[in-house]
């Protein structure tokens, strides 16, 4: 997990955590902070080794299904801070600032697609490079969401069929 600890040092991806949680300070739904994200990253490494999901069997890359799941899983919704700002969407503007951290940090070529594929898709869960990633992404983003106990559930705009209403999945 080197390169996860070394990316989730960095003082400019911690500023932006400081900003996604100014811009969501009065935001009674789902918020997206930090602790959104490593929620994401740690019922998406469960679900891995509860069904024995393999990232990238075909292909062997300098970080491990389990760095690659967490790193994702930071990255994700910092485009939120662009949608709020400026109204872009937040997938687009996740892969660029997702694009930029990796580079920064000297992520591989191949760990680089595979991370922004994921994150542009994680609407969808449906990655064009690999499935299994955006696909776990997509999974552990909504079941990290306790909608069963939240206060906001009677004016919330996910459908029934989108809310996480139970503890275990």
């Amino acid at each position: 997990m080197n390169k996860f600890n070394e990316l989730i040092g960095d003082s400019e991806l911690l500023s932006m955590y400081e900003r996604m949680d100014e811009l969501e300070a009065d935001r009674i739904y789902c918020r997206h902070g930090i602790t959104h994200s490593l929620d994401v990253a740690r019922i998406g490494y469960i679900m891995m080794m509860e069904e024995e999901i393999r990232l990238c069997d075909e292909e062997k890359l300098a970080i491990s299904d389990k760095e690659l799941i967490y790193i994702t899983a930071l990255l994700h919704d910092l485009g939120r801070i662009k949608q709020y700002e400026s109204g872009e969407s937040h997938h687009k503007a996740g892969v660029e600032i997702a694009k930029h951290f990796l580079e920064k940090h000297g992520f591989e070529k191949r760990e680089t697609e595979l991370i922004l594929d994921a994150i542009a898709s994680h609407k969808h869960g449906e990655g064009e490079l690999s499935y299994r990633l955006s696909e776990v992404l997509y999974r552990a983003d909504k079941l990290s969401r306790n909608c069963f106990s939240c206060e906001a559930t009677d004016t919330c705009y996910w459908e029934n069929e989108k809310r996480n209403m139970k503890l275990m999945f």
